[in-house]
């Protein structure tokens, strides 16, 4: 079995098909590679889909279970997967049309490990048409990935280089967390230069949802984030080399400016807020990802004008109101501290 195509499922039927056609649409026969889905507990018209659809394609398999939560799900894909390699896909999204042969082909030529990809994203109200949605009219030669994209999908694993499951506990940030360590030990990856992957921004998923609730979680769960990260931060940088240090480097200072972006989500001032503030002061990254202590002359010279950009954001920051700050801290960041300054080639 070539490849193992891990579907997660929880009441998207207005979406679903859509994703199956797109991985049913495909250039190897049906016993080179598997579709396995993932039901969460849907209590829509999900499960009868993949049933359908089981009908006509004798390699998709179906896995029912009480809703868990989508790490529970992808876990339970892993637990089930036989092939060579592994393809997490959310159900809501699709992929091209006869890409995964050349992908394959890619993946042992090079002997590759992990492989990174393009993908694009579209509408909710987007659906699949295999002319709409070619692979694309250039090559696909692989270059080495100059970004770090934490989202699971967006990348090719080989099965048995995969040494860990996805945490149960997080409802926030589990691919980051999932594929920190993975990423790290093969950094820089390659990356396949074509758009094969669509990924559906909705509405109504937990990254685009704003509401106290979902603020509560993503706190905590960053939090948990932090809090781990820091007490294996020692093994992350052991032997480390310089491009490895690169992503470390960025991979915590994303931590901590997404704990700001929440932070900066609540009343200033509030009780919450300073509650969160004491426990960062006690972890040492108190009170914003940019630190004094940080800035030393000695550092190599790319990290250091990186870390003289945080440093002047930390001036203007000591005279801002929590707000205020919250908002050209997003501005500067996304603008001029994205991943391609922190991580070069």
């Amino acid at each position: 079995m070539k490849f193992s195509l891990i579907i997660t499922v929880y009441n998207i039927d207005n979406y679903l098909e859509d994703c199956l056609n797109s991985v049913c649409e495909q250039d190897l026969p049906v016993n080179e590679y598997e579709v396995i889905c993932i039901d969460d507990g849907s209590l829509d018209n999900s499960t009868n889909i993949i049933k359908k659809y089981q009908v006509q394609y004798s390699n998709i398999i179906l896995i029912s279970q009480q809703n868990k939560g989508v790490s529970s799900a992808r876990n339970q894909g892993i637990a089930a997967a036989s092939g060579e390699f592994i393809w997490f896909i959310d159900g809501d999204d699709m992929i091209a049309p006869n890409c995964i042969k050349e992908l394959y082909e890619t993946l042992c030529k090079d002997d590759l490990k992990i492989l990174s990809f393009q993908y694009i994203t579209v509408s909710e109200q987007f659906s699949y048409n295999h002319d709409m949605l070619p692979c694309s009219n250039q090559n696909g030669y692989v270059k080495t990935a100059n970004t770090y994209v934490s989202s699971v999908w967006q990348k090719i694993f080989r099965r048995n280089f995969i040494n860990k499951t996805f945490n149960e506990h997080l409802l926030y940030g589990e691919d980051d967390e999932f594929i920190f360590s993975l990423v790290l030990k093969e950094w820089p990856i390659r990356e396949y230069q074509k758009t094969i992957y669509f990924y559906r921004q909705r509405r109504k998923s937990i990254t685009h949802i704003h509401s106290n609730s979902i603020n509560q979680i993503k706190l905590e769960n960053t939090l948990w984030r932090i809090r781990h990260y820091l007490d294996n931060k020692g093994i992350f940088t052991q032997n480390a080399s310089h491009e490895q240090l690169e992503l470390i480097n960025y991979y915590e200072y994303n931590l901590y400016a997404v704990m700001l972006i929440n932070l900066g989500k609540l009343k200033p001032f509030c009780k919450q807020q300073r509650i969160y503030f004491h426990i960062l002061k006690k972890l040492g990254v108190y009170p914003y990802p940019i630190q004094w202590k940080r800035m030393r002359i000695n550092d190599n010279p790319i990290l250091f004008k990186i870390k003289l950009r945080k440093f002047f954001t930390e001036l203007i920051r000591l005279w801002l109101p929590v707000r205020a700050y919250f908002f050209i801290f997003n501005c500067f960041y996304y603008l001029y501290l994205s991943p391609s300054d922190s991580i070069g080639e």
